[in-house]
């Protein structure tokens, strides 16, 4: 996914993206936006969910640290 997707996340912005399937699969599965290639109804979609989604931003943001992706990089490298 973008770097953009977890610097707004990070912030607790709501993401608004078009129908990107990379994006898409986290927005949906941690609740974090709206996914829509409309984007009057994007934005009305999500007004209607502003709380909701900033709150899903912060768990979304603590489950992706670039920290943890550190660690699981470090595995890999040493099982070589």
């Amino acid at each position: 996914a973008s770097n953009k997707l977890y610097e707004y996340a990070s912030i607790n912005l709501p993401i608004l993206a078009n129908n990107n399937p990379t994006v898409q699969k986290d927005v949906e599965k941690y609740d974090i936006g709206v996914v829509t290639d409309d984007f009057e109804q994007g934005l009305e979609l999500l007004s209607k969910r502003i709380a909701e989604c900033k709150a899903n931003c912060k768990v979304f943001s603590a489950q992706n640290q670039w920290e943890d992706e550190a660690d699981k990089l470090r595995n890999v490298i040493n099982q070589l």
